[in-house]
């Protein structure tokens, strides 16, 4: 999917694309979480 070296933040915005993609289809949530502060503990 990606040859990002351990970048595991630069991922969150498809990550987050992804989400509401799947929320769109399956009738969830369609809304955007990442907003640039999102982390992700130990890293």
């Amino acid at each position: 999917m990606t040859d990002m070296n351990s970048d595991l933040r630069g991922l969150l915005p498809l990550v987050d694309a992804l989400n509401a993609a799947h929320g769109a289809l399956c009738g969830g949530s369609t809304e955007l979480l990442h907003d640039g502060t999102t982390t992700i503990p130990g890293y």
